[in-house]
């Protein structure tokens, strides 16, 4: 069986636990914690980042914070329907929950073909907005300089849910460093990984004391301890969302490969396109050096080609499947305001996700390549003997 997905781990991330137990250091200024955060630190050029438990939780007190800047600037105007967050129709239900409050309504809102909220629905829903939370979708995103520049102009808040796109850049600069707050992910399918992870990058500086008290149970607990005369005091809500030092050990050790990693999954993908291009009735998608090589996808020219080859593909022992659905189909979704003409419930029906992954071969990715020529030209032949004998029958 070729899986979509493997983890993969080196000695690195073996020896730095071993070290870890050694420390005998297990609280927040763990040593591992500490250098994971100068990692990010220096990746996106701030010093506002903020471990967590995952990537969810990233999400979720990227959401706190939100509904705190609503709180605060809702002078006769913060009753529900009044303040509006856009999101994408194409990511996972967690981006969304995150973001469930009493102060705003969620708008879904649809793709374009790279799997990025729709520019034009979001300018022509713009004066609605209070904030936008866009997915970089498969670690990509060739709009998120326009969508930060229209957000900027207009006062919208931007998160990028960059789950996905740890170590893409756009235009040379980070993906992640383009919203007023960014989620990073370290979970298990991620090409960089710690089993469970996340990280909260703050690139607008106005939004860090509220999240220093957010991640501190509601607390002043750390601003009190950079500086002694801000009193501790409990002021609100809060959380714990802390990313544990075997975690930050385990993922420390991934950051030491990831570049390499990234040379490798490439490597394979230019098998994948070189072995697929020119095999009419599916596209691939738009490849920068600049992108993390994370995830790989082809798209069919309709949803029953795409259906025959994840059958065909299967059938050859290949895990090949579609990714999220769309949002606006689900039963929650039905529910929130939508702008768009269904283009994910499209979208999730032609794509197809293939294997991309460490421990993949070339072998692998040519014997992939091999199934999916093989299965389109027999779904043609299908197709033509099923027109052929509807002409004899007539």
């Amino acid at each position: 069986m070729i899986r979509l997905f493997e983890s993969y781990s080196t000695s690195y991330e073996e020896l730095n636990i071993q070290e870890c137990l050694q420390r005998q250091d297990f609280t927040e200024k763990g040593y591992y914690q500490k250098v994971c955060t100068e990692y990010l630190q220096n990746l996106y050029g701030t010093e506002q980042v903020i471990l967590t438990a995952s990537g969810t939780q990233a999400l979720e007190l990227a959401g706190m914070i939100v509904a705190q800047v609503a709180s605060f600037d809702s002078i006769g105007n913060c009753e529900r329907g009044k303040k509006k967050v856009g999101f994408s129709t194409y990511s996972f239900p967690s981006t969304i929950n995150a973001f469930i409050s009493e102060l705003y309504d969620g708008v879904l809102m649809e793709i374009d073909e790279d799997g990025i909220i729709k520019q034009d629905y979001l300018e022509e829903y713009l004066q609605e907005l209070f904030a936008i939370v866009v997915t970089n979708y498969a670690g990509m995103n060739r709009r998120i300089e326009q969508i930060s520049e229209v957000c900027r102009r207009s006062g919208i808040i931007l998160i990028e849910d960059n789950a996905g796109g740890f170590l893409s850049r756009e235009n040379g600069k980070q993906l992640g460093s383009f919203g007023d707050l960014a989620v990073l992910s370290f979970q298990a399918t991620k090409p960089v990984s710690c089993g469970e992870g996340g990280a909260l990058i703050i690139n607008n500086e106005k939004y860090w004391d509220i999240a220093q008290i957010l991640a501190e149970n509601g607390t002043t607990r750390r601003l009190h301890k950079q500086n002694i005369e801000i009193s501790y005091t409990w002021e609100g809500k809060g959380t714990n969302c802390r990313l544990s030092e075997f975690n930050a050990a385990f993922l420390y050790g991934q950051f030491n490969h990831a570049y390499k990693d990234i040379e490798y999954r490439r490597f394979l993908i230019n098998i994948y396109v070189h072995g697929l291009r020119e095999i009419k009735g599916i596209s691939i998608p738009e490849i920068s050096n600049e992108w993390n090589a994370g995830m790989f996808y082809i798209s069919c020219q309709d949803a029953e080609l795409s259906g025959y080859l994840k059958e065909y593909l299967a059938k050859g022992n290949v895990e090949a499947m579609a990714h999220y659905g769309s949002l606006r189909e689900s039963d929650y979704g039905r529910k929130m305001l939508y702008i768009g003409a269904n283009e994910a419930k499209q979208f999730d029906k032609c794509m197809i996700r293939l294997p991309l992954h460490m421990k993949l071969t070339k072998e692998d990715v040519v014997a992939v390549c091999e199934l999916i020529r093989v299965g389109v030209n027999d779904y043609r032949l299908n197709e033509f003997d099923e027109n052929r004998l509807s002409a004899v029958g007539s």
